[in-house]
């Protein structure tokens, strides 16, 4: 084999390597993301799904592990943003009933199963207001929990009545 012949090689070698490289940097953006979890206090299952390339995410609701997303499965479509944070309020209670607190209009709910009903944050059936150093605050009132999407459905976390934070949960798959 002669010089220019281990130049070519060589070339194409590093080439391929470059673009495996950057394949693998950017492949992830094209591939739907699923994340299952479960809330025990109200024993459903939801499937975050986040299809690639998209403005819009999806929140389905289950009481079954099995399921697939679709428009016979309640659901949220969520704008895709960073700074979208929704608020799903359920009583333990009254199982198959949702109260949706999305401040800013960041979803759009689809309800086959669940009654899934909008609300405004200050919402005196479901929030406290307390004044605390001059600043007015609301408390979530018993019974009710709540579910919290934050940063374009990338975390989720759960709020008990009397709790004093938000405990993040993971994901089961």
């Amino acid at each position: 084999m002669g010089k220019k012949s281990k130049k070519m090689l060589l070339f194409f070698l590093t080439l391929i390597i470059v673009v495996l490289i950057i394949f693998w940097l950017i492949a992830p953006s094209f591939v739907s993301k699923k994340r299952l979890y479960y809330i025990p206090q109200v024993e459903m299952y939801i499937k975050i799904v986040k299809p690639p390339l998209n403005k819009y995410g999806y929140v389905f609701f289950s009481k079954d592990s099995v399921f697939v997303p679709s428009e016979q499965v309640d659901h949220l479509k969520v704008y895709k943003s960073e700074t979208a944070r929704i608020n799903i309020i359920i009583n333990p209670n009254v199982k198959n009933e949702l109260f949706l607190d999305d401040r800013f209009n960041f979803s759009t709910p689809h309800a086959v199963e669940y009654k899934i009903n909008k609300i405004n944050f200050r919402d005196t059936t479901f929030y406290e207001k307390l004044d605390i150093a001059g600043t007015s605050t609301y408390e979530l009132k018993f019974p009710y929990m709540d579910i919290t999407l934050e940063e374009y459905l990338e975390s989720v976390y759960v709020t008990n009545y009397g709790e004093d934070c938000m405990v993040k949960i993971r994901p089961l798959k």
